[in-house]
């Protein structure tokens, strides 16, 4: 036998111990797989009993549970599965019989080495004997001892015992156990576990209208307990638990009105429905609007587009809508009250609806709307169009600005301001002369402008030639605006001035009388001072009301000054009145000036000085150094010189403000005395100066006074009593 015969006889009994360790570990993995598989799949369905796991769960889990019982597979056998390897199987056999020493390798090398052509460094004698002595070693080689399935024992124990488990499990609860292998190995299945209490639910899944009501049933049979349970839940919120009563078999659950879209499940004894979905179609709701406004001629305005739904325009507006909604629709209208409704055109996906209206008179309006997927008739919330009336145009002559007194050849200065909401289209100057019919003069200027002054060129004295003294002229505007009503625009008049022609004479006879109703205006701003300088007389810094008090009196100063202003005005007024009746008046024109003067004299001088004081009292915050003397001092000297101007009217008419002064005087002789009496008793108080500087100080003023009324100290005394 030569050493070929020697290595084959080897090689074959290499492999068999190779093929038999593969059949091991190939059961080994088997048993493995089926042990994990049958544990893991075990304990998911107990937690799926218990918990009612979700179906993306179980699918997560089944698809772990194999990869799991593959994964122990794999480590506890096959693992083991490797290709045919002379040298390693030969190792291995020496490992069990543990006496060859090598030899076994050995051989298996030297034949390795000859098919490498590596013969001729080993001699072939020696490969032989080694060939031969291997051949002679395993000759009697069982392979049954070197690779022992006694390893199989406990797996395949572990494994007979959890098939009977399941055997018995299906004998006695079959449905149980097909119900578990559909859940996990179907998981996208809607397989219940079997319970003794069954629940069959009326509907399933339902849809309604949104704001109408849902009714929810279910059928219990089997063991029936004394009341369910539902389960409602919105998107992934938490389920909220409700108690029903269980009557005749049947419950049932009521939502008067439903107006978002919910999931429900019933439980009852160890029943669990599924989780159904009510769906509920809300009503299709404007996700963008586009309101074009169009607006009438007679408004000269452009086109405005806006995104409001509740509008302000004028009448005979043109509002189109364009609007985008979140559910498509079918068919819609837009309805406006008191009128019929009008179709909506709609775009080919029903998404874009579109609506053209003419407003006439402020109304509301809604839009109704015909969803697409179940036919639902929907309307919206109401908007309004409110109309804002076209007002009437309005006028104000600003020159002349009232009633005039002139002298014939007198230049009138004729300006008006007019003020419309779109602007004027029309404007007219009318006169009268006397009772004669009334005429027109038409202006053709554009320069006419809403809401602007316009300085008008027209002079009566080329229309009226024969103007005699006595003569009314009544002048006034007239205006229209652009409104295109059916009897015409709106227009409107402004109010006519009077303009009456006199002598020179008569026209300083009425100027004298408006110089004298000016000064009978002081007497009321002469009563407003003394009334204050009272209160100031009384004020102390002790009281709780004094800033107040101090600012009160500061707002009363500012209203006198106002009022002064006014009367300032209407002098300026009076002189540029007889400038231009261009007549000679210097001294009226002198004595209006003079009264403007020492008017604003008083205003600036005394009037504001006691404003300024009273607001800097009403801000201290150290009040134990407030001082009200020099406020009181600026009224009163204030008062003085108001009384001086309206005795200039003489005593007839200003006996009232000669009494008050007298009466005043009085009382401040009287604490001059007092203060005379406290100096004697108490040196340290008041200087004799000062007293006598006050003293000195009212008999200047008394002497003016008396000078001013023109009237002896025994007329004065006369008077009064």
């Amino acid at each position: 036998m030569n050493n070929n015969d020697h290595k084959n006889k080897l090689h074959a009994k290499i492999h068999e111990v190779w093929r038999r360790h593969l059949r091991l570990h190939a059961v080994l993995g088997i048993l493995a797989l089926f042990k994990w598989f049958a544990l893991s799949l075990g304990t998911c369905v107990l937690i799926d009993w218990l918990l009612d796991l979700p179906a993306l769960v179980r699918g997560i889990i089944s698809l772990g549970i194999i990869v799991f019982a593959a994964f122990k597979a794999w480590c506890l056998g096959w693992i083991n599965l490797k290709t045919f390897d002379p040298v390693h199987n030969a190792l291995k056999i020496e490992e069990h019989f543990g006496n060859l020493k090598s030899l076994l390798v050995s051989a298996v090398q030297f034949g390795n080495n000859k098919n490498e052509g590596t013969e001729n460094q080993v001699s072939g004698h020696l490969c032989e004997l080694t060939c031969r002595s291997a051949e002679k070693a395993v000759s009697d080689l069982r392979t049954h001892e070197t690779i022992s399935f006694k390893a199989l024992r406990r797996p395949a124990s572990m494994a007979c015992l959890m098939v009977a488990m399941i055997a018995v499990l299906a004998v006695l609860n079959g449905p149980f156990l097909k119900a578990a292998l559909g859940r996990f190995m179907t998981p996208w299945s809607t397989v219940a576990y079997p319970s003794r209490t069954q629940i069959k639910v009326v509907g399933g899944d339902i849809t309604v209208k949104e704001g109408e009501a849902v009714s929810i049933q279910a059928c219990i049979t089997g063991i029936i307990p004394a009341k369910a349970i539902i389960a409602l839940r919105t998107d992934n919120g938490k389920p909220r638990d409700h108690d029903l009563k269980i009557v005749a078999e049947e419950c049932e659950y009521n939502i008067k009105s439903a107006f978002r879209s919910f999931e429900y499940c019933i439980k009852a004894g160890d029943a669990k429905s599924e989780w159904y979905c009510v769906n509920v179609i809300s009503a299709p709701k404007i996700t963008q609007a586009k309101t074009t406004i169009k607006y009438p001629e007679y408004t000269r305005k452009e086109s405005l587009s806006s995104e409001a739904l509740t509008l302000t325009v004028p009448e005979g507006t043109i509002v189109s809508w364009e609007l985008r909604l979140d559910r498509a629709l079918v068919k819609g209208s837009f309805d406006c009250e008191g009128d019929q409704p009008v179709a909506l055109l709609l775009s080919p996906d029903g998404l874009t609806a579109r609506v053209t209206y003419t407003v006439a008179s402020s109304r509301a309006y809604q839009f109704s709307w015909i969803e697409k997927s179940k036919q639902y008739a929907f309307e919206s919330p109401k908007h309004f169009l409110q109309v804002t009336p076209d007002k009437a145009p309005r006028v104000e002559l600003v020159s002349p600005s009232e009633d005039l007194y002139a002298i014939i050849g007198r230049k009138i200065d004729l300006a008006f301001i007019a003020r419309d909401d779109f602007g004027i289209s029309e404007s007219a100057i009318i006169y009268r002369l006397n009772n004669i019919p009334e005429k027109r003069v038409q202006l053709t200027d554009s320069a006419v402008v809403a809401d602007k002054i316009y300085q008008s060129d027209w002079d009566y004295r080329q229309h009226i030639k024969k103007i005699k003294i006595g003569d009314i002229l009544r002048i006034g505007i007239e205006v229209k605006d652009h409104f295109p009503a059916s009897v015409g625009p709106n227009q409107a008049r402004s109010r006519i001035r009077r303009v009456t022609f006199l002598t020179e004479s008569e026209y300083i006879e009425q100027l004298q009388k408006r110089k004298r109703r000016l000064l009978s205006k002081l007497r009321t701003v002469y009563r407003q001072e003394r009334a204050a300088y009272e209160v100031v007389s009384n004020l102390s810094s002790d009281s709780e009301s004094f800033q107040q008090s101090c600012m009160l009196e500061g707002v009363r100063q500012d209203l006198i000054k106002e009022r002064m202003n006014l009367i300032m005005a209407r002098i300026k007024y009076l002189i540029d009145d007889i400038n231009a009746n261009n007549i000679a008046a210097e001294v009226q024109v002198t004595d209006l000036q003079s009264l403007s003067r020492q008017l604003q004299k008083i205003s600036t001088k005394h009037v504001e000085q006691a404003s300024a004081e009273f607001r800097q009292l009403a801000q201290l915050a150290d009040l134990d150094t407030a001082d009200v003397s020099v406020a009181s001092h600026a009224i009163n000297t204030a008062s003085r010189e108001i009384a001086s101007l309206v005795l200039q009217l003489g005593v007839n008419y200003a006996m009232e403000v000669l009494a008050g002064e007298l009466q005043t005087a009085i009382q401040i002789q009287s604490s001059l005395h007092l203060k005379s009496l406290d100096l004697i008793a108490a040196p340290d108080g008041v200087s004799a100066e000062v007293i006598a500087g006050q003293q000195k100080h009212l008999a200047i003023y008394l002497k003016l006074l008396l000078a001013a009324t023109k009237l002896s100290a025994c007329d004065v005394r006369a008077h009064i009593l």
